[in-house]
């Protein structure tokens, strides 16, 4: 009789110790909820810029890294149009979008948004993050993350900033044929 209780208290301890919801971490059937050949949207957009380079997105699939040839406006349909060839796999741009996909569980709890909606940012730079799941595409913007609650949240936001900069700086094109 005691061992069944030692073994019950031990299950109850096991149970209550590992029913955290682990947001630090990207569960297996939250990433497979992701498209990926679809992919995953990240950049800097403005709604109103005087000139060109008024956007810099880029997108994350399977087969790489694509810029998005949208350099001048937000689409009119918000549905953002890519060079037809990705980034050399051996490239620093490939290298440098690679943890994108690590996105933070967080994330999903964000509602989503219309890329196109004139009260988001009528003004000034701000950034998107998209992605596609069987629920349907997923659109977050945001020009900081102080609006957010969530550190693990914060810092994935903050790394997808990083990331538009550093690719955008690059200021490179993708090869003009695909290999």
């Amino acid at each position: 009789m005691t061992m069944k209780k030692i073994a019950l208290i031990f299950s109850l301890l096991l149970a209550f110790s590992c029913g955290d919801d682990n947001d630090d971490i990207v569960l297996p059937e939250d990433v497979l909820n992701i498209d990926f050949s679809e992919g995953i949207t990240f950049g800097r957009a403005s709604k109103i810029c005087p000139g060109a380079d008024c956007v810099s997105v880029f997108k994350l699939t399977d087969e790489g890294v694509f810029k998005s040839d949208n350099n001048n406006s937000i689409p009119a349909d918000g549905l953002w149009t890519f060079f037809e060839c990705p980034f050399l796999a051996s490239s620093t741009q490939a290298s440098i979008a690679d943890e994108v996909r690590n996105i933070a569980r967080g994330i999903r709890d964000i509602p989503t948004t219309e890329i196109n909606d004139p009260e988001l940012f009528p003004m000034g730079d701000f950034y998107i993050l998209e992605y596609t799941t069987p629920a349907g595409r997923k659109t977050i913007q945001y020009q900081s993350t102080g609006n957010f609650a969530d550190k693990r949240v914060i810092a994935y936001l903050n790394f997808i900033i990083e990331r538009s900069t550093f690719l955008e700086e690059l200021g490179e094109n993708p090869p003009a044929t695909c290999m």
